[in-house]
């Protein structure tokens, strides 16, 4: 199906020029097309995506849709028309196959679109628990639009959500839940929350916020079973203990779409492996957003910042431009009136507090080897401004030199120490 703005007339059927295909109707799509255009691309882009909707941004899913104070529509990136306007094919439809020999794929509703170059940016899909259960009505997953506006009904008052998993996803979803006035248990296999992306001293900072909101934690504990006639009544956790529950929000991660890719013979492993401009095995075939794995990284990374850098990367190694200097790593979340930020590697041993973060207002600070790699910020984005300019420009600051000026991060700006050799961040 042809998204809304396009003709038929417009469907990519082979020519002359130089055309992208763009799989995967989301941010990083969207920012592939845009930088394409802003860098002089004139030839053919078509997008094709499942989704009946332009892309858009999956942050608000969790927090202003959920809460009602955002509409749809308000998280699109652009419009039909936006699309229309940066002359983008926009294709509703799922391509099943693709052919490297012939440079072209096959869609799900039989359409064969040809392509110079191929970006692959499929995203995810939620991961689903293998309990008995799972199938019943009021189990829930939160990964898109249509998923977040199911939810959204059904977060009435005084009813009972269990979340499955203590991430960012199934955090965030309890903040929205106990906001809308639900009674909120979180289920947390691990001996504490967000093991994957932050250190001990701002977990636990999670968890305080959390319980002080109303909001229950069981860390050390799973779902074995949800339990009902129909629908959601109860859960059944590992040790056999019941929890009264009305809906179950399923927060375990998420599985990258790669199967396209695999069955394509291009190089996969926990995500489709790209090098640092974006290219697969296959010189003209791209991977961009949660689905990219950089070879030698430790982890895919899933987050907003890192599908824009990609989408930049791979757009500009198709136009043969520079590679874009890349940014420290950075990652949000609100969670009641609190905004935390994580900037860079906050996986070293040595920390140093900035004001009073554990009370809600302040930041820690990480140093890899002596120096300073990255920090978790609490209510305070102006700390991570500074970082970010600290570890761009590369300068050497160990935590002494950090803690001499106090809750001013801002300072070290003034007098910098001489920059160091490339973090690598």
């Amino acid at each position: 199906m042809l998204g809304q703005g396009t003709a038929a007339s417009d469907l990519p059927t082979g020519g002359s020029g130089t055309s992208v295909l763009l799989v995967g109707g989301g941010q990083a799509s969207w920012m592939v097309a845009k930088a394409l255009r802003r860098d002089g691309f004139a030839d053919r882009i078509t997008l094709v995506g499942e989704e009946p909707h332009p892309p858009y941004e999956r942050p608000p899913l969790s927090k202003g849709i959920l809460l009602g104070s955002m509409a749809a529509d308000d998280a699109y990136l652009g419009s039909p028309s936006d699309l229309a306007d940066l002359g983008v094919t926009w294709i509703i439809d799922k391509v099943v196959t693709v052919d490297r020999a012939s440079r072209s794929v096959r869609t799900e509703g039989g359409s064969v679109l040809a392509w110079d170059h191929l970006v692959l940016a499929t995203g995810g899909r939620a991961r689903a628990l293998n309990i008995p259960g799972a199938h019943l009505d009021g189990v829930f997953s939160l990964r898109t639009l249509a998923d977040a506006s199911r939810l959204k009904v059904s977060l009435v008052p005084g009813r009972r959500l269990v979340v499955a998993g203590g991430g960012w996803i199934g955090l965030e979803v309890a903040a929205s839940a106990r906001m809308a006035g639900l009674d909120v248990t979180v289920i947390e296999a691990a001996p504490r929350l967000c093991t994957r992306g932050l250190p001990e001293a701002p977990a636990t900072f999670l968890l305080e916020l959390h319980r002080a909101r109303g909001t229950h934690i069981r860390c050390n504990e799973t779902l074995s079973a949800i339990a009902g006639t129909g629908c959601v009544e109860e859960v059944v956790l590992g040790s056999g203990e019941r929890l009264p529950a009305d809906l179950v929000l399923v927060g375990i991660g998420m599985l990258p779409n790669i199967d396209l890719a695999a069955r394509a013979g291009i190089e996969t492993a926990s995500g489709i492996l790209v090098d640092a401009d974006g290219r697969t095995c296959d010189p003209a075939i791209f991977a961009a957003g949660d689905v990219a794995e950089e070879r030698g990284a430790k982890s895919r990374t899933e987050s907003w910042a890192n599908a824009n850098e990609q989408a930049e990367v791979a757009a500009a190694a198709i136009l043969g431009l520079p590679r874009p200097e890349r940014s420290p790593a950075w990652f949000w979340s609100d969670q009641y009136d609190v905004n935390v930020q994580i900037l860079g590697t906050v996986a070293g041993a040595e920390s140093v507090a900035v004001a009073t973060p554990e009370r809600g207002e302040g930041s820690w600070c990480y140093f890899d080897e002596g120096r300073l790699s990255g920090l978790v910020a609490v209510n305070r984005p102006r700390d991570v401004q500074v970082v970010r300019r600290l570890l761009q420009r590369g300068y050497l600051i160990d935590a002494g030199t950090l803690a001499a000026v106090g809750n001013d991060l801002a300072l070290l700006l003034k007098s910098p120490p001489p920059p160091g050799p490339s973090s690598g961040c």
